[in-house]
C-alpha cells in the first residue's frame, strides 16, 4: 500500500479497485480519530453516481458534511464513499465540465483550508487519473493512499496470500502459506471473497483448534456461500439464541432471496445431519469417521447413492457433520429437518403470510430451545 502525504493529517484520499481493501484502509484511517464504538459520529456520503444531477448532489452533500462542525460528539468525521465519477474513474464517459469544476473546487478548498483537529475526511474511490487537477490537489490537501487491487496477476496473487495471512492472524488462526495459496487458487484474488471463505473455515473449526488444515480448502471453501449461514447453524448447535438473532439481522440486510436461501440451507443442513446420524446408528460408520469393516454391501451401496465414498474415511467436513449429528438425538434431527423443510416450502410458495424473517426467527428460536 503506497501513500503520499500532504499537509492536512486529517484528510485521506484512498484509491483502489478492490472495495474490501479500500474500506479496510478507510476504517484504519478513521480509527486514528474515532474511539471504539464511536463510528456513529462518522457521516457516510454515497459517491456512486452516473448522472450529472446525482454527481453534483453527491459533491454538495460531501461539501456540506465537511463544513458541519461536531455538535454533540467531541469529534466528527466524513466518509465520502466509493466516488465513481472522479477524473479517469468513469470508463468511456467524459466527465461533465460542471462536475469536473465542482470536484476541483472541493479539492482546492481542502488544500487551502485544513480541517480543525476535531474533524476528519476520508474519500474512497475505485479509480482516478493521477495527472488530473483533482488528484494532484488532493495530494497537497492530505494523504493519498493507493490501496491495491491492481498489478500483474502474480502480484495480485501474492498480495492476496499476504492478506489472508494477516486476516487469519487477526482471527487467531495459523494459516500456512501453501494453504493460503490454495485458497487463492480456488477463489481468485477478490479480497472480500477470500475473507468470507476464511470466516467460513473458522466457523467449521473446533473450539481451541487454531491451525487451518489443508483439507479445509477442498472440503469447505466454496465461493458464493455466505459465512453468516455457517454462523447460523453453529449458533443453533450451541443453543446460542443471541448469536442466532444477530446473524439473522445481518442476513436480513443482505439477503435478496426473501428468506429462501437461509431456509434452504437450514433444511439441507438438518437433512445431512439426519442422514449422518442414521449411518452412525446403523453401525456403518464409527465416531472416528471410518467405515465399518464387514458392513452389509447393500447398506454401503445405499450410502454411496447418498454421495458418500465408502472406499475412504469421511472427509474433514463430513467428520464435523458426524460430530454435530451425534450431539443431538435422531428425534431432534428429524423434527428439525421437517421444521426447516416446511419453512422453505412456505417461503417458496409465498403462502406464509408473515414477513419471511419473522418466520425464520420463530423457527430458529424453536430449534435453539428444543431439547436435544
Amino acid at each position: 500500500m503506497n501513500a503520499a502525504k500532504g499537509k492536512d493529517p486529517n484528510v485521506f484520499f484512498i484509491v483502489g479497485e478492490d472495495d474490501y481493501l479500500t474500506d479496510r484502509a478507510a476504517k484504519a484511517a478513521l480509527a486514528k480519530f474515532v474511539p471504539p464504538g464511536g463510528f456513529q459520529s462518522v457521516e457516510c456520503i454515497d459517491g456512486t453516481a452516473d448522472r450529472i444531477e446525482t454527481q453534483m448532489a453527491s459533491i454538495r452533500a460531501a461539501t456540506a458534511s465537511v463544513a458541519t462542525p461536531p455538535f454533540l460528539e467531541p469529534f466528527r468525521a466524513t466518509w465520502w464513499r466509493n466516488v465513481t465519477f472522479l477524473p479517469g474513474g468513469a470508463e468511456k464517459r467524459k466527465l461533465a465540465d460542471e462536475v469536473k469544476a465542482a470536484l476541483e473546487k472541493f479539492a482546492s478548498q481542502l488544500a487551502a483550508n485544513p480541517l480543525p483537529p476535531n474533524q476528519a475526511l476520508v474519500i474512497t474511490a475505485p479509480k482516478v487519473l493521477a495527472s488530473s487537477i483533482f488528484a494532484k490537489t488532493m495530494k497537497t490537501a492530505g494523504e493519498t493512499i493507493m490501496a491495491g487491487g491492481g498489478g500483474k496477476p502474480r502480484e495480485r496473487r501474492d498480495a492476496a496470500v499476504s492478506l489472508l495471512a494477516d486476516e487469519a492472524a487477526a482471527m487467531g488462526l495459523s494459516l500456512p502459506r501453501p494453504v493460503a495459496a490454495a485458497i487463492v487458487a480456488k477463489c481468485g484474488t477478490d479480497s472480500r471473497t477470500l475473507v468470507s471463505e476464511l470466516a467460513k473455515i473458522r466457523e467449521w473449526m473446533e473450539p481451541g483448534e487454531n491451525q487451518v488444515p489443508p483439507a479445509a480448502v477442498g472440503e469447505i471453501v466454496s465461493p458464493g456461500a455466505e459465512p453468516e449461514l455457517w454462523e447460523l447453524t453453529d449458533a443453533i448447535a450451541r443453543h446460542d439464541a443471541a448469536k442466532a438473532k444477530d446473524v439473522l439481522s445481518r442476513l436480513e440486510g443482505s439477503d435478496s432471496s426473501a428468506g429462501i436461501l437461509p431456509a434452504t440451507v437450514l433444511s439441507k443442513h438438518f437433512r445431512d445431519l439426519e442422514i449422518m446420524r442414521g449411518l452412525a446408528d446403523a453401525g456403518l460408520v464409527s465416531r472416528s469417521g471410518e467405515w465399518t469393516a464387514g458392513a452389509d454391501p447393500d447398506d454401503l451401496r445405499r450410502a454411496q447413492t447418498l454421495g458418500f465414498d465408502t472406499s475412504k474415511p469421511l472427509n474433514f467436513m463430513q467428520r464435523r457433520q458426524l460430530d454435530a449429528a451425534m450431539a443431538s438425538s435422531a428425534r431432534y434431527l428429524a423434527g428439525a429437518h421437517r421444521l426447516a423443510a416446511g419453512l422453505r416450502e412456505r417461503l417458496v410458495s409465498s403462502s406464509g403470510g408473515a414477513d419471511p424473517y419473522v418466520q425464520i426467527e420463530i423457527a430458529v428460536m424453536r430449534l435453539v430451545a428444543a431439547a436435544r
